[in-house]
């Protein structure tokens, strides 16, 4: 099983396949969207690149299949992490065919924190949304108090100032500090997780979000 799925990238496809096993990478919801600097993204990028490929250099299917079983225990179960790590369709903590409940289920069992796995950039994030989805975002985790002091900021420096202080590179309390750390936009976050505890109550940083020419809502920042 491991195999085939690993071959499929060097599958000779003039030939006839050997099983109807499969293990494509999925589209993911949001069309044409990768988070190519996201810390996911360059972790899988680096055990792809840490992966025993020597067994590829076998002629045709049985002579790599004998090369792969010859590798290590070790380098074996890594080609399985990763070749059914990168199945896994994206979900979207959302109304809709977007959300999965079973990736929910996972993550949380898993223990994935997503903020370790993405943080919000202007590039990725805050110029793509709206101002008072950024304000919302601040108040999540520092209350009125702090985003009051950007309210009148303009958009562009309001959302660089919104990166520093999600990437906790902006001087502020403890607390705020680490609560912006672990932030991640609500559609981003398992839906059996908790929501980060905040001074004060807040609306969803999503749900005044009036998409334009210039933004594109949240939910489509999640794949």
């Amino acid at each position: 099983m491991v195999f085939t799925l690993a071959d499929a990238d060097t599958h000779d496809w003039r030939s006839r396949a050997a099983t109807t096993l499969r293990g494509g990478v999925p589209a993911g919801p949001i069309v044409g969207f990768e988070a190519k600097d996201a810390p996911a993204s360059a972790s899988l990028a680096d055990l792809r690149s840490g992966l025993d490929e020597s067994w590829r250099s076998g002629e045709d299917a049985s002579s790599r299949f004998k090369m792969f079983r010859a590798l290590a225990d070790e380098s074996r179960a890594a080609w399985l992490g990763f070749v059914v790590a990168r199945t896994l369709e994206a979900s979207l903590n959302m109304a809709g065919e977007r959300q999965i409940a079973f990736q929910d289920h996972l993550g949380s069992t898993i223990g994935i924190d997503m903020a370790q796995c993405w943080r919000p950039t202007a590039a990725n994030y805050f110029d793509r949304v709206s101002k008072q989805v950024i304000l919302d975002a601040l108040t999540d985790v520092g209350g009125l108090e702090l985003s009051s002091r950007f309210a009148s900021v303009k958009k562009g420096d309001l959302a660089m100032s919104a990166e520093r202080v999600f990437a906790g590179t902006y001087i502020t309390e403890v607390e705020v500090r680490e609560r912006a750390l672990a932030w991640v936009p609500e559609v981003m976050r398992f839906a059996d997780q908790p929501e980060i505890p905040a001074d004060n109550e807040a609306q969803s940083p999503d749900a005044d979000f009036v998409a334009n020419d210039d933004n594109q809502p949240p939910s489509e920042l999640a794949a």
